[in-house]
């Protein structure tokens, strides 16, 4: 029996004490939820109109079990079926990933303290997402993360503690390593997370260690990212601002950088809630000469943000090397219940100067604008799309013709 064929025939067991005859009634101390999302894409995004477009659909199922086994231990279980619909017949071998999305035991009052443990695979959410989020965009996602978490509540503030084996590389042959190494190459991840003023303020530090060795490389990556976001809304007028730094070691080079992120906005009482906001991405960056001559880094390692939330739509830009500032006009519109219009405008500069096939240096990428349509069609029934397009700048694409994105997304919950 394939590992598939396993963990599906073990699924199926799980649901059986789910029927009728079940010893614990289905409304009392067992529930469960989850989704279907279908998304369609269509996609140019190479800068070269001569190649066409490309169209894929996606498919994602989760479902989820919460068992309460006493008033001190719960109980999680959530499944995950990932598709790329087309790539096998009904009638031929699946193609798609089945996979454990959740799977974890959370203990209330841990020992008789005012902690509870999690131990398991989970997923986490804090701030805004912008340095640790889900990743929910992802046909994979949402992200998950194997280890533990301690929780500490009380009226003032909350506290939390997580340890995460990132990567565990003792599973994976490590030729030309003995086994004695396989200890030394792991990476783990430790983060202390609080929320203080009712959320307001939200400390954050991580640090990440990774042990990684290759047959030319042995420099492990270790550094610590003490970062805050704060958010407010008095007046009508919204407030979010994530700060962090960064700083140890990467490869074989000193790690110090810096992100500064924030957003201003403002809605009017008007029947369609007009809102108009400025926001501005900013981490820094290296120049050639501290990257290879004086052996510094400066850019900002964010890996575990929600892609596809911040700096656009289109994901062209994650963690740029040269430094980025992106600047966003927002605007949007509610101007029926449950209809959420918006539209995003950047402009995506780098803070160090890049070098363009002519040897010239520039500094401009181009402008992506983002426009997005949210609404409910019925109870449960979600809809989410957006068209995008992106205007190189010629330093950047020399010759290249503007890129286009487009999605449709239906969610299905429960």
């Amino acid at each position: 029996m394939s590992i598939r064929e396993l963990t599906g025939a073990l699924a199926f067991l799980l649901l059986l004490p789910l029927s009728g005859q079940a010893d614990i009634p289905l409304g009392e101390r067992v529930t469960i939820d989850g989704d279907i999302r279908y998304r369609l894409e269509v996609e140019d995004r190479d800068f070269d109109s001569n190649t066409g477009m490309n169209e894929y659909s996606y498919l994602r199922t989760l479902l989820g079990f919460t068992v309460e086994a006493s008033e001190e231990v719960m109980l999680r279980i959530k499944f995950k079926d990932s598709r790329f619909l087309g790539t096998s017949g009904s009638n031929k071998k699946s193609s798609s990933f089945f996979d454990l999305q959740e799977g974890y035991i959370l203990t209330r009052k841990f020992l008789g303290l005012p902690l509870n443990l999690q131990l398991g695979r989970y997923e986490i959410l804090y701030g805004r997402r912008r340095i640790l989020g889900n990743g929910i965009w992802n046909n994979f996602g949402p992200r998950t993360y194997d280890g533990f978490r301690l929780f500490y509540r009380n009226e003032a503030m909350k506290w939390d503690f997580f340890y995460a084996k990132i990567v565990e590389r003792g599973f994976i042959d490590q030729k030309p390593y003995t086994n004695d190494d396989f200890s030394k190459h792991d990476w783990n991840k430790f983060a202390l997370v609080g929320s203080l003023l009712d959320g307001s303020v939200q400390p954050l530090v991580m640090f990440d260690w990774d042990a990684c060795k290759t047959a030319t490389v042995n420099h492990p990556d270790y550094y610590a990212t003490p970062g805050v976001y704060y958010t407010s809304n008095i007046s009508g007028m919204k407030v979010d601002l994530d700060a962090a730094i960064q700083y140890g070691k990467k490869a074989d080079r000193d790690l110090i950088s810096w992100l500064l992120a924030m957003d201003v906005s403002s809605a009017w009482d008007h029947p369609f809630k007009p809102k108009i906001g400025l926001g501005a991405d900013i981490s820094s960056g290296v120049s050639n000469t501290d990257f290879y001559k004086n052996k510094k880094d400066h850019t900002f390692y964010a890996p575990f943000m929600s892609r596809h939330t911040f700096r656009g739509y289109m994901d062209y830009f994650q963690d740029v090397q040269k430094g980025m500032i992106d600047t966003i006009l927002r605007l949007g519109a509610e101007p029926f219940k449950d209809w959420k219009f918006s539209s995003d405008i950047h402009n995506f500069r780098s803070i160090n100067s890049l070098k363009s096939d002519k040897q010239k240096d520039f500094y401009q990428y181009g402008q992506e604008v983002d426009l997005r349509l949210m609404t409910k069609l019925a109870k449960g029934l979600e809809l989410d799309t957006a068209i995008c397009g992106f205007l190189p700048s010629e330093d950047w694409e020399p010759n290249g013709d503007p890129s286009f994105f487009f999605y449709c997304t239906f969610t299905g919950k429960f």
